[in-house]
């Protein structure tokens, strides 16, 4: 008889919690280079895995703050509080471990509720969410810090916030962030293997297969290879592995997601003026905006927000250059446009629509 859905469900969230209690121990006595490499793995590999860390190490803070605890207005010892044991010899860093840290936690979130009002006890539990749009729609969304959040067509991004940062995992499709400033708590989106991390900034992020479009409309931003050390101090120039990218910069980046991550992802900067960071924008205002462009191109952009696909019937056809500002969700007036101004017919075929240049 199989175990019911619920069980595998408790013993999976059993195995997250304990793997993170013995990464959590493990960073006492220091990590090494293949350590941290596997640890950023593991925590890059699944939100939930970000969120059960978070929030034992949140636990574990306020743990080691009730060390120093002591009632402030009386003499006499609390009966109901627990007994502090002696404080052991000190013992090298590498032999320290967190073996109890699964019951700590448990208790320090106990303790912190008999001692603190219920109207003042804030649990260190991570939030955690997710906000998507299907094929054609828009969606706005405002998050517990005050960052807002814009989906474009066909977008996906998981949410996990704790009390040490904010990380978000863009999952598909286009986002465009405006962060609330909050110099505690980094804000993170982890996409194709990389982080974009901003404090209080704005910056719009768009998933194309392997690669990935940045581009930084106020403030500054870092992109690093996630597979990096986090703990690793941060260069303040651009290198091999980080590159900050300011307002009025695009960055484009190249990954292989088949290959063993031992070589950071290509990465290029552009400086953007302000009529291409508009066209590039357009999509917040439910526009394509191109200059000129390869028809094959255009109907690219169409088909990611209508079910009705456009088809270039060629070569010769995708070629034809085109250019103008249209509405991402109605390909009929511009199939119009093509007929009318470019010479193109259109046959429409079930949920496609071929373009072929006339003769």
């Amino acid at each position: 008889m199989n175990p019911p859905d619920d069980f595998r469900k408790r013993s999976a969230d059993d195995d997250i919690e304990c793997t993170a209690a013995d990464w959590l121990g493990r960073q006492d006595g220091g990590l090494t280079t293949a350590e941290s490499d596997e640890f950023n793995a593991w925590i890059n590999a699944d939100l939930l895995h970000a969120a059960a860390f978070a929030e034992l190490e949140a636990a574990c803070r306020s743990l080691d703050r009730l060390a120093s605890f002591r009632p402030a207005n009386t003499s006499r010892p609390d009966p109901n509080l627990p007994l502090l044991p002696p404080k052991p010899a000190a013992r090298p860093a590498h032999h320290r471990t967190r073996a109890w840290l699964p019951f700590a936690a448990a208790a320090a979130v106990i303790f912190l509720a008999y001692i603190s009002p219920p109207t003042s006890f804030v649990s260190p539990r991570p939030q955690f969410d997710q906000v998507s749009t299907g094929v054609g729609d828009f969606r706005r969304s405002t998050l517990p810090d005050g960052s807002v959040l814009e989906l474009n067509t066909d977008s996906k991004v998981e949410i996990v916030f704790s009390s040490s940062d904010r990380r978000v995992k863009l999952i598909r499709g286009e986002v465009y962030f405006a962060v609330a400033k909050d110099a505690s708590r980094p804000f993170i989106v982890t996409a194709n293997g990389v982080d974009v991390r901003a404090v209080g900034t704005a910056f719009n992020i768009r998933l194309r297969g392997e690669a990935m479009d940045v581009l930084v409309t106020e403030g500054r931003i870092r992109v690093k290879d996630a597979s990096t050390n986090d703990s690793r101090p941060s260069s303040p120039t651009s290198g091999p592995e980080t590159t900050d990218v300011a307002a009025g910069e695009r960055v484009l980046i190249q990954t292989d997601l088949s290959v063993t991550r031992s070589v950071s992802p290509s990465v290029q900067v552009q400086t953007v003026n302000r009529e291409e960071m508009g066209r590039l924008l357009a999509w917040q205002d439910k526009r394509l905006e191109f200059g000129p462009t390869p028809l094959r191109d255009i109907v690219a952009e169409f088909n990611r927000y209508n079910r009705q696909q456009l088809v270039v019937a060629n070569d010769e056809t995708g070629a034809l250059s085109v250019g103008g500002t249209f509405s991402a969700k109605d390909p009929d007036t511009f199939v119009h446009l093509l007929q009318s101004s470019f010479g193109i017919s259109s046959e429409k075929r079930g949920r496609q629509t071929v373009l072929r240049r006339l003769p």
